[in-house]
Parts: structure tokens; sequence; C-alpha cells
């Protein structure tokens, strides 16, 4: 049992355990926040998640791994609220609207960076 450990996933299995894992990352964080169950349909709320996995997910692994950006915010959302087919619908037009507005843009660079060392630092 210990071998199975040991071996490495590539590929669409690599992809899967990543979706899943920064999926259930993804939930945890946004559950630790007070009050959001309050929120299920907020705009905002859509907004932080799509610029979470906007800044999560390169292009890169995009493109290898065939990650559907809106899908999977759709599944966090879900996971989060546990929503209703017509609430999905109207989630996947906010999402669209935002995307076509340019409201999901990723950060640069150095706001990455200046983020990362603020965290470390407080």
């Amino acid at each position: 049992m210990e071998k199975l450990t040991e071996i490495k996933l590539r590929g669409e299995l690599k992809a899967l355990v990543d979706y899943d894992t920064l999926k259930n990352a993804i939930v945890e964080k946004l559950r630790s926040l007070p009050g959001l169950k309050d929120h299920k349909m907020n705009v905002q709320t859509t907004k932080i998640v799509c610029v979470i996995l906007e800044n999560a997910i390169h292009n890169t692994d995009k493109k290898k791994y065939k990650i559907d950006k809106k899908e999977l915010a759709l599944v966090i959302l879900n996971d989060i609220y546990d929503l209703t087919e017509s609430e999905l619908e109207k989630l996947d037009s906010d999402i669209e609207y935002l995307h076509d507005n340019g409201d999901l843009e990723k950060k640069g660079k150095l706001a990455s960076i200046k983020n990362r060392l603020g965290d470390f630092f407080c």
C-alpha cells in the first residue's frame, strides 16, 4: 500500500487532482468568511470566486488540462450555496457579463508579490 503514495500522477489524472484540490481550497476559504450564506446571489461573491480562479489557473494549465474556469466557478458556488438550476443560469450570465466587461482581469506580477509579502509580514 505504501508504494501507491510513490506514484506520480501525470496528464489528465494530475489535472483531476489539481482541479479537485483547487476547488476544495477555494470552497474552504470562502466558507470561513463570516456571513457568506447571506450573499447567495451577490455579484461580488461571484466576482471574488472568478478572480481567485483567474489568478490561480495559468493559461498554460488551462490549455494543457482543459480547465473551464466558468464551469469551475459554478461548481464552487454550487458547493457553497446548493443552487437551483435557475440560480445557476443566473450566475452563468453574471459571469459572462463580468468577463465581457473586463472585470475579471489577472493581477500583475508586482501586485501579486506585494500581496504575498504583505501576508508574510502580517
